[in-house]
């Protein structure tokens, strides 16, 4: 009988040290997924960070109104020499070569309107707010698969000099949905639409709610990385 107890309790000790074993390396691993979850949340945190910068209180360089024109230098970059694998934002950053580039800005049109076309047009409530403009890009300024932006109504990383809206200290860039044609409906080509080395019309369009007055500035980068906004007069 002494040896049957003996037995049983050697079986329920041997029970407990498995389960204080395995209760052991359970914590042991959840310690680990939680450092592991917390390690990528702040890895998260600072590509964000790198991503989005500093925010930093609009001013006015300067205003302009319709009619008049704006002679600006802004930044392309280069991005031919960017790493493969690059290990954080700031290294691609880098790595990217600024390069100038010039351009004339004339402010031809501001206004509103429910539609561009039958298939273009507002919901209900809102109205479609834009500017219409000529682009005229210096002959010299850079056409290469490596350099941006390439597009006038490119965004991102180097936006394109063009017309955003303000509100609550956030941009707004336009939808290139509506600009052709809005372009058509008023009676301009809209086929010529420039690179950034040509010259041609081109509209920036917002879906905003109707009878609202938003803020527009003309925005572009200098080759110091600085952005200049201009504060649109109608």
């Amino acid at each position: 009988m002494e040896e049957g107890k003996n037995s049983k309790l050697i079986i329920i000790l041997a029970v407990v040290l498995i389960l204080s074993v395995l209760g052991g390396i359970f914590l042991l691993r959840n310690k680990k997924e939680d450092t592991s979850s917390d390690s990528v949340l702040e890895k998260t945190e600072e590509t964000l960070e790198e991503m989005s910068g500093e925010e930093s209180e609009i001013s006015y360089d300067g205003d302009i109104s319709v009619g008049e024109d704006i002679d600006i230098v802004f930044r392309f970059r280069d991005y031919a020499n960017t790493p493969d694998n690059p290990e954080t934002v700031q290294e691609t950053k880098d790595a990217l070569v600024p390069v100038e580039g010039k351009a004339t800005i004339s402010l031809i049109k501001v206004g509103t309107t429910d539609k561009t076309d039958n298939f273009h047009q507002a919901d209900e409530g809102k109205e479609l707010y834009y500017v219409v403009y000529e682009y005229i890009g210096d002959t010299n300024n850079p056409d290469s698969l490596t350099i941006h932006p390439r597009s006038i109504d490119e965004t991102g990383w180097d936006p394109a000099p063009q017309f955003v809206i303000l509100e609550d200290g956030e941009e707004d860039y336009g939808s290139s949905y509506y600009s052709d044609s809005l372009l058509e409906s008023l009676g301009y080509d809209s086929s010529t639409d420039p690179d950034l080395n040509e010259s041609g019309f081109w509209a920036n369009v917002w879906e905003v709610e109707e009878d609202s007055k938003p803020e527009v500035v003309f925005k572009y980068i200098d080759m110091e990385g600085e952005i200049h906004y201009l504060e649109v007069k109608e």
